[in-house]
C-alpha cells in the first residue's frame, strides 16, 4: 500500500508543477508516506513478519492503484485531486484495520504507528477535502482564459 501510495504521489508531484500549493502538499505527503512505510516493514520484522505477506492485498488493490496514478487527460489535476482524495481514504481504511488488530494482539509499538499513521492519512484527506474546490477552480479559470498551465 504504501510503495503503490508512493508511486502514485511521486508521478503526480512530477505533474502538476503549475499548481504550487498543492504540488507543496504532495511533496509534504510523499515524506510521511515514505516514513509509513519504513516504520511500517520494521513492526513486520520485529514481529517475525515480511511484506511479502501483503503482497496478496498489494495484487489485489494494484488494479485501483493503476487507474488513480498517471492520467494524462485534460482535467488531469482535477482527477488527480479526486484520485489523491479516494485513495488516501482506501489508507485510511487500511490503517484502521490495522489499529484494530494490534490492539487485540496488543502490540503497542505497532498500535502507535499505525494511529500516527492513520492520522497523517485523515489530515491529508482533510486538506484534500479543503482544497478540491480551489483547485477545481483554478483549473476552469485557467481553461476559459486558454492557459497554457491549466492542466499540469
Amino acid at each position: 500500500m504504501e510503495e503503490q501510495s508512493l508511486k502514485i504521489f511521486e508521478d503526480l508531484d512530477s505533474r502538476i508543477e503549475n499548481y504550487p500549493d498543492f504540488r507543496m502538499r504532495v511533496k509534504e505527503y510523499i515524506f510521511a508516506t515514505q516514513n509509513q512505510k519504513d516504520k511500517l516493514e520494521n513492526s513486520l520484522e520485529l514481529n517475525g513478519s515480511s511484506a511479502s505477506l501483503l503482497k496478496d492485498v498489494a495484487a489485489k488493490t494494484l488494479a485501483f492503484t493503476q487507474s488513480v496514478s498517471g492520467m494524462p487527460l485534460g482535467d488531469e489535476v482535477v482527477k488527480a485531486v479526486l484520485s489523491a482524495y479516494t485513495f488516501v481514504h482506501m489508507k485510511i481504511g487500511s490503517y484502521s484495520i490495522l489499529v484494530a488488530v494490534a490492539k487485540m494482539l496488543n502490540d503497542s509499538q505497532t498500535l502507535l504507528m499505525c494511529e500516527q499513521a492513520l492520522t497523517d492519512e485523515v489530515a491529508m484527506a482533510q486538506w484534500l477535502k479543503g482544497n478540491m474546490t480551489a483547485i477545481s477552480e483554478e483549473y476552469l479559470l485557467r481553461v476559459l482564459n486558454d492557459d497554457d498551465r491549466a492542466d499540469r
